[in-house]
Parts: structure tokens; C-alpha cells; sequence
């Protein structure tokens, strides 16, 4: 067997991936970069964003929403730039390749117009709808011998030169749960609550002052309030 190559992976794309929206269907995209003249290395630079959805158990991933994009990035790039297999969300499951995913491996080395005898994928383990678990993504490489092994990728900040004329595509970003502010903050809602309270409290209290006073027959009777003592005549 051939050395294994490393995987060099745009630390930007993985962020996207690790963004992407907790759905319970799948969604996927193209990967776009360049083997080394040597093949020692993979490096991954783009990834086109998810253009259509597909079930909760598989997606179809073909040209439509993706080739568009890998022109903008083979022309900016003067051809440097191209196609070197896909990646795709596995919802509520484990990053690792089922049957269909072997199957489209073979597919992808097969079929001449993707032009890439050792089709990489990449899949995302991404929670259904729980926005607290995290994203785990794993690359897998087929060669050309029938074997796929997982590459462990190595992420780096700066684009190469020639990939940096490459487009930044919008992608789908998750949302965050919103947090409830704590009641401490919200002075004003607590100012309010408490005057409010206080007023009510010291109509209360007049209110059983002079009660009691009308029932004990007195003439003049002080009435105690926030504001001061009054007389009631």
C-alpha cells in the first residue's frame, strides 16, 4: 500500500462545518482543494456550502447548487483549485461511513467527469436538535486499491496563495439558544415591580389603619405611609 498522505484542512471550512444548523436531515457539499506534486499531502482549502435537503437517512449530492461554485473556484484560482471529493451530515449518528457512503466512494473513483481516483469524504456527526452537543467530523480517504482509511486532519489559519482568490460563500450558521437574563440585571423591571408592590402594600395598610380606627369609635386617627404620617379626620 501506498504511504499514507496527511490531510491539511482550512481551519475556516472546519469552522463552517462545526456552525452548521442542528437539523434531522442531511445536507452536504463538494470539497474543493489540491493534492501536492508529490501526493504526499491532501490539502482541503473550500467547501461548497448545503444547497439542497435530503432525509434523515441520506442525500443525494450532484452538481446542482455545487458546480457553480467549483467553476467560481477552479477560474479564480486558474485551475489550482479543484474537486477532490465531498463531505455530508450524518444527524444523530456517528461519523463514520455507512454502506451508501462506501458505495458513492467507489462512484465517485469510477466516474471520470469528477476526475479524482481517490475520492476524500468528509462527514459530520451532528446532533438532531440538542444545541448543546458538539460537532465531530472525520475524513476518509479510498484508494485506489479499494482501501479507505480515516485521516486525521491538520488544520492551518492562512490560505495558500493560490487558493486565497477563492470566493467566500455564505453558509447556514445555527442559532444559538437564547439565555434568560438574570432578574438582577433587569433593574428597571425590578424598580417598577418594587414600586408597585410598595404602593399596594401602603394602600393595604391604610386601608386596615382606618378600618380599626372607624371600629374603635376614635376621632382622629395617624396614618402611617412611606410618604410620612398623615392625619385623618
Amino acid at each position: 500500500m501506498a504511504d499514507v498522505p496527511r490531510l491539511l484542512l482550512a481551519r475556516a471550512f472546519l469552522e463552517r462545518l462545526h456552525e452548521l444548523p442542528r437539523r434531522p436531515w442531511e445536507v452536504g457539499g463538494w470539497l474543493l482543494g489540491y493534492w501536492t506534486e508529490d501526493r504526499a499531502a491532501i490539502v482541503v482549502t473550500h467547501g461548497t456550502p448545503p444547497a439542497v435537503r435530503g432525509t434523515a437517512f441520506g442525500i443525494t449530492i450532484s452538481g446542482k447548487g455545487h458546480r457553480r461554485r467549483f467553476d467560481e473556484a477552479w477560474a479564480c484560482s486558474n485551475g489550482h483549485v479543484t474537486f477532490i471529493g465531498d463531505w455530508h451530515t450524518h444527524p444523530g449518528g456517528p461519523a463514520t461511513p455507512s454502506a451508501t457512503d462506501h458505495r458513492a466512494m467507489r462512484q465517485l473513483a469510477a466516474d471520470r467527469d469528477y476526475g479524482t481516483l481517490e475520492p476524500l469524504i468528509a462527514i459530520a456527526s451532528v446532533p438532531r436538535l440538542d444545541h448543546t452537543r458538539s460537532v465531530e467530523v472525520a475524513f476518509y480517504l479510498r484508494r485506489t486499491d479499494g482501501h479507505v482509511l480515516e485521516l486525521k486532519a491538520t488544520p492551518f489559519e492562512d490560505l495558500p496563495a493560490e487558493a486565497r482568490t477563492v470566493p467566500e460563500w455564505p453558509w447556514p450558521r445555527r442559532r444559538r439558544p437564547r439565555r434568560r437574563r438574570p432578574a438582577e440585571v433587569d433593574g428597571r423591571r425590578l424598580s417598577k415591580f418594587h414600586s408597585a408592590s410598595t404602593c399596594w402594600k401602603s394602600a393595604i395598610d391604610t386601608a386596615l389603619s382606618l378600618r380599626a380606627c372607624l371600629q374603635g369609635g376614635a376621632g382622629v386617627c395617624l396614618l402611617r405611609s412611606d410618604s410620612g404620617s398623615g392625619v385623618s379626620r
